[in-house]
């Protein structure tokens, strides 16, 4: 078949102070094996030399290629709609711009998704992790996620558990954004919450050929999240959006609705722990769907003012005073 009648893939990468990686990761690009892609780079305002290795690159290989950049940081979410609203490809697929993709990944998940059921809307596979010097690691990604066998077909409930889908790995049709919506641009999890949307309406299937290398670094958006207390407080209240949501999609689903609770729950009382300052609405919204004792205990705590390190110290406090002489 002439390439160009082959179905078109719009390939999304993502840049934010990768310049040491963003060529090897174009080059991986290039490499596919499927060569019928639109290809679009953004860069979220890298304070690197990001914008210059991506022009250089682009300019070395007379590449056909959409460039997003304007110097100002707008956030992942609303980068990503940006480069979804010029898709034109009949797929979707994206990058991280640390991260590599195998030759064949484009060639092998579209035939995948042709030979596919309308219902079928998004096929993803397994990833090797590398560390910062590009040196494989041990367990791959599914693996470190604890999701072998990997889930196929209905996969809402195993999504609410936590996300296994790396965006990296996966390719989507296009359509799904008609049905579901883009990014939301309020939350700092895309990828789970658009999973999430996604597979209460449509299907997933695995593909076994590994098609990706994910890149684990101390820069990365993640570990920025894990490791800062502001991070974590944009963590915590976007995982209570995100279950808020799927209880929402999860509708007679009692399995489904129990996970959600389950989440909105903890949230709720992470986001008091790690200070949020809305922690309080959080915890009494959660008691209002579902009263459970243990969240109305951390909601007067939140309410009446006290820090979770200060209810720590009473706690150990009245444990002490309990204790037999």
């Amino acid at each position: 078949m002439i390439e160009s009648e082959r179905p078109l893939i719009t390939v999304i990468v993502g840049c934010y102070n990768h310049a040491q990686y963003v060529e090897q990761c174009l080059d991986s690009v290039r490499r596919q094996t499927y060569a019928n892609v639109q290809l679009v780079v953004f860069d979220d305002g890298s304070t690197d030399d990001s914008v210059q290795v991506i022009e250089r690159w682009i300019a070395a290989h007379g590449a056909h290629c959409t460039f997003i950049r304007d110097g100002d940081n707008l956030g992942l979410c609303q980068r990503l709609n940006q480069a979804l609203l010029i898709a034109a490809g009949e797929y979707v697929a994206m990058t991280a711009a640390d991260d590599l993709w195998l030759p064949e990944k484009l060639e092998r998940q579209v035939a995948i998704l042709q030979a596919a059921p309308e219902h079928v809307a998004l096929v993803y596979s397994d990833a090797y992790q590398m560390d910062a010097q590009g040196a494989d690691l041990r367990r791959t990604y599914l693996e470190h996620c604890q999701a072998v066998p990997a889930p196929e077909g209905n996969v809402f409930r195993k999504l609410l558990e936590g996300n296994f889908v790396l965006a990296q790995t996966a390719l989507w049709r296009r359509t799904c954004y008609e049905k579901v919506g883009l990014y939301d641009e309020s939350i700092s999890t895309e990828d789970w919450d658009m999973w999430l949307r996604v597979s209460a309406r449509f299907s997933f299937v695995f593909s076994p050929y590994v098609s990706a290398k994910y890149r684990i670094v101390q820069t990365s958006l993640w570990h920025e999240l894990n490791s800062r207390p502001e991070g974590r407080r944009k963590l915590y209240s976007s995982y209570f959006r995100i279950y808020r949501k799927s209880l929402r999609l999860a509708g007679d689903d009692a399995i489904a609705r129990k996970l959600s609770l389950d989440g909105l729950h903890a949230a709720a009382i992470n986001m008091y722990k790690s200070g949020c300052d809305d922690a309080s609405a959080a915890i009494l919204e959660a008691w209002h769907l579902a009263p459970r004792l243990k969240t109305l205990l951390f909601g007067l705590a939140a309410m009446t003012g006290i820090r979770y390190e200060s209810l720590k110290s009473l706690v150990r406090s009245f444990r002490s005073c309990r204790k037999p002489a």
